[in-house]
């Protein structure tokens, strides 16, 4: 099962990505809803098809970053580190 692992401080949280379109952003109607001013209401997607996911930048004002790239599509790899905003996650599979 593919997921996203919010890393903060010390602490982390997993979302599983179950869903065929999976929302990141501020916006209370998101999948995972992030309080982080710096990200937009409507800041990014994970689209799953089959065993592929693909990060896709919804237009955002700061960008969706991957291993410290600014990226508007990317496919994901385990251990990707995707900056969102000033919320890190990190890709994970298995």
């Amino acid at each position: 099962m593919a997921k996203l692992i919010l890393v903060s401080g010390n602490s982390a949280k997993g979302f599983e990505l179950t869903e065929r379109l999976t929302t990141i952003g501020r916006s209370p109607a998101s999948t995972i809803m992030i309080e982080d001013n710096a990200s937009s209401r409507k800041h990014c997607m994970i689209k799953r098809e089959f065993d592929t996911f693909t990060i896709i930048d919804l237009q955002s004002a700061n960008g969706v970053y991957v291993n410290g790239e600014k990226v508007k599509e990317q496919t994901l790899r385990p251990d990707d580190r995707i900056k969102i905003g000033s919320t890190n996650f990190i890709f994970k599979e298995g």
